[in-house]
């Protein structure tokens, strides 16, 4: 596989570096890699790592004169790399921690798996062995059932930073948000929602000293990582709240000024249809700008596409809501407009699980 791997490059970021990191290298050096290169984050401690490094020219050394965090070292390094190297020249990157959680066996898998299929690599940890952390078994979990729930991928270890990136995807990286372990999180999320494929490779689960080495501060920065998982929920809920809100007002505004003499069923399938036709155009205008925002090929087919399905979800929720109002309000009377509430909250719920794995 060396021929392969000399167009792959290690990247490492590092902050207050031990031991393990000067090993590290002296191992990678001779596998056959492109290059090397390893980050100063801004180190007040263990400098001399870097200084033995430089002094036998085992890799390149990038310096942060002060700390910037693990997201702004890996963007430094991909920046550097997209001007050194073109696409012919640069199959792609695999990034690695300093702390001895990565051992060269399990490197070597991410580059040589990234070099066969060149997709997103991720080496992943098995948390269910005994000496993972209680915080870290726990933390990664529930991270990998929330991304699930929210993104529609199960990914199994979320947090890892042993990963294979395409050289296709790096300039996304180097302009993407996030300078500190929230980073990752962000580029896990946009290579999914963006369709780039995400394969696992299986690895060594490592932890020296109950991971005393690591720099993830567990509530700081886990709350960081939960903020950026949830904002585009949160942001698609605001628009169909908003959406909501606007059917529902139009729905009560229609059903109170229509004539009296039409029967009940025909107010409310007016109502219904006259309501949903316009917060629908409301609701996919503000998806689609959130969805469509980057131009890229084929982004205007797939936008039509994305419109059929949406329209076609809307006539088959406006239908049932339809009925279902209907039904209730025959069989058990009480107020149009509270039935319709309760209804519409239940599709609610099962249209965004369609949108997400159908419409968009």
């Amino acid at each position: 596989m060396y021929s392969t791997r000399n167009t792959i490059v290690i990247v490492i970021p590092s902050l207050n570096p031990e031991e393990f990191l000067l090993d590290y290298v002296h191992l990678l050096q001779n596998q056959g890699f492109l290059e090397i290169i390893v980050v100063n984050d801004g180190s007040t401690k263990g400098t001399e790592i870097f200084d033995k490094i430089q002094e036998e020219k085992l890799c390149r050394v990038i310096t942060h004169e002060v700390n910037q965090g693990k997201g702004q070292a890996l963007k430094t390094g991909f920046a550097y790399l997209l001007n050194q190297y073109n696409r012919e020249e640069l199959t792609g990157v695999v990034t690695a921690d300093a702390d001895g959680q990565h051992s060269l066996e399990d490197t070597i898998r991410v580059a040589d798996k990234l070099a066969e299929s060149h997709s997103f690599i991720l080496g992943c940890r098995d948390f269910d062995q005994e000496m993972v952390p209680i915080k870290s078994k726990f933390g990664n979990k529930l991270t990998t059932w929330i991304f699930a729930v929210l993104y529609g991928k199960r990914i199994s270890d979320t947090q890892t930073g042993l990963r294979g990136i395409p050289y296709s995807f790096l300039a996304e990286c180097v302009a993407m948000k996030g300078q500190r372990f929230d980073y990752e999180i962000r580029m896990l999320i946009q290579g999914v929602t963006e369709g780039i494929g995400v394969e696992e490779v299986p690895i060594e689960t490592i932890y020296y000293h109950g991971n005393r080495e690591t720099h993830f501060r567990a509530v700081k920065d886990s709350l960081r990582i939960y903020r950026i998982l949830f904002s585009q929920w949160f942001l698609f809920l605001s628009s169909s709240l908003i959406s909501f809100v606007v059917d529902i007002v139009l729905f009560w505004l229609l059903i109170k000024f229509l004539p009296g003499r039409l029967p009940e069923r025909e107010r409310i399938l007016v109502g219904t249809l006259g309501a949903r036709i316009v917060s629908s155009f409301f609701n996919y205008f503000m998806n689609g700008n959130l969805v469509f925002k980057k131009a890229k090929p084929g982004a205007k087919r797939k936008a039509r596409e994305s419109l059929v399905r949406y329209y076609l979800l809307c006539i088959l929720q406006a239908n049932l809501s339809w009925i279902l109002v209907a039904w209730v309000v025959s069989g058990l009377s009480g107020s149009e407009t509270f039935v319709k509430v309760v209804v519409d909250t239940l599709l609610f719920l099962i249209s965004y699980q369609i949108q997400r794995r159908w419409v968009f």
